[in-house]
Order: structure tokens, then C-alpha cells, then sequence
């Protein structure tokens, strides 16, 4: 994906007028692409998800939890001008195992760091899946 913008789309007014609008705030961009999507707004928000699917095992004692190995959430849709915040959902596609996920090394502007799985009993099972919102700047 080309992270290049074109400077009309977001100094035009009559431009920003035309665009679609969540809250009143008008969408410059949003796509997807095989790391995932995203949408960049004219103030310069810039929101990015993920989802990794086919994780598992949690299968190490950690304290009274159980862990998963550490993964790499990988690259991510567009880039970001700072490192973004992050938020992890985690769980089960069967809806009966809870599990949450924790970021275990920070994201960068490029790439969403590593994660791990965590929950309250032992799964040899490797289905568990992960979603990833990245929320930070594009533009300053």
C-alpha cells in the first residue's frame, strides 16, 4: 500500500466537504490490504486493525495464568508518523474458551510488535484468534 496522500485531498476545503464523514469528521482514505485496514481522517487520526487467527497453543504456567508463546503481530496496513496506542482482543472462534491477549513488545510506526495469549486454564488447542486496533497520527 502507498502511504502518499495527495496534499489537495486535505487542504481543499471544498474537497473535505465531498468526503464521507463519521462524526462529522471527513474520511480522507481506507483500504485493506493482505496486513490489514485502515482509515485516515482529515484531522490527522489514523486508525488500523488486524486480526491473526491460528494461535495456540496456551500452554505455559505463568503464576495462577497460562501463556502462550510470544508472536509477531507483523506489519501493519499503513504506517504511522509516531508509534499509535494499541488495543487487544482475544478469544476462541467456538465462543466457549476465554482468553485475552496482552502486547508483549511495543509497536513501532511500521509494525504492531508481539503479543501473547493469556488465560486461566491450560489449551493445547491452536484456533485462538486476535484482534488488533492501532490508533495514532498520520499527519501531523
Amino acid at each position: 500500500m502507498s502511504d502518499d496522500v495527495k496534499m489537495s485531498e486535505i487542504e481543499d476545503p471544498i474537497a473535505l466537504q465531498a468526503m464521507p464523514t463519521v462524526d462529522g469528521v471527513p474520511i480522507v482514505a481506507g483500504g485493506s490490504n493482505s496486513d490489514g485496514e485502515w482509515v485516515r481522517f482529515a484531522d490527522g487520526t489514523q486508525i488500523v486493525s488486524k486480526k491473526l487467527t491460528g494461535l495456540g497453543p496456551i500452554n505455559t504456567s505463568w503464576g495462577d495464568l497460562y501463556i502462550s508463546a510470544e508472536f509477531l503481530v507483523g506489519t501493519l496496513a499503513a504506517s504511522f508518523i509516531a508509534v499509535p496506542m494499541v488495543s487487544v482482543t482475544a478469544g476462541h472462534p467456538d465462543g466457549d474458551r476465554l482468553a485475552w491477549g496482552a502486547m508483549f513488545q511495543s509497536a513501532t510506526t511500521t509494525t504492531g510488535g508481539s503479543a501473547i495469549l493469556m488465560r486461566a486454564g491450560l489449551d493445547g488447542g491452536s484456533s485462538y484468534e486476535c484482534g488488533f486496533i492501532f490508533v495514532g497520527r498520520w499527519l501531523a
